[in-house]
């Protein structure tokens, strides 16, 4: 990697961190642009320091959504890291596409976004009766579209 000065058309110079590992030269990123020489200096500083921070790590991409042209961007150096983050992402989106595809097939009418969104707020309470010292797992789902939600997957609201 390194810090290039580009001129602009408009005459200002803009400040960018270049990588060079593959077969072709990518810009990293864009430091900023000015048209002052002692502003420059600083924004090269900055690109050196970028660069003294992410030289040698690899660069993990994951998560794209078409909707949201979301990106998430990991930088490790360890390999080992690197794998764990793939797996993980893996995971996220076998799981994502297997609920996808559960709603489907029982034709639920919420979407895949809507279903994770109610299940971030359904609580499992496991409680001890005081007499009897028997525990119970109670299903706590205010929102009715939450108990559909759980029918849809055959999911008691109370179970003993």
């Amino acid at each position: 990697m390194f810090v290039r000065k580009k001129k602009n058309k408009s005459g200002s110079t803009s400040v960018q961190i270049i990588d060079t590992s593959g077969p072709k030269d990518k810009l990293i990123q864009t430091i900023g642009s000015s048209f002052d020489i002692s502003e420059l200096e600083e924004l090269c500083k900055q690109g050196q320091a970028y660069i003294d921070q992410y030289q040698g790590q690899q660069q993990l991409i994951l998560g794209y959504d078409q909707d949201r042209q979301f990106f998430q961007h990991f930088y490790h150096r360890l390999p080992g890291r690197i794998s764990a983050h793939i797996i993980i992402a893996f995971a996220a989106y076998k799981l994502y596409k297997e609920l996808e595809r559960q709603l489907k097939l029982t034709k639920s009418y919420l979407s895949v976004e809507k279903a994770i969104e109610l299940m971030k707020t359904i609580y499992r309470i496991k409680v001890q009766l005081p007499e009897s010292k028997q525990e119970k797992d109670l299903i706590f789902a205010p929102d009715p579209a939450q108990k559909y939600l759980l029918s849809v997957f055959n999911v008691k609201i109370i179970s003993d």
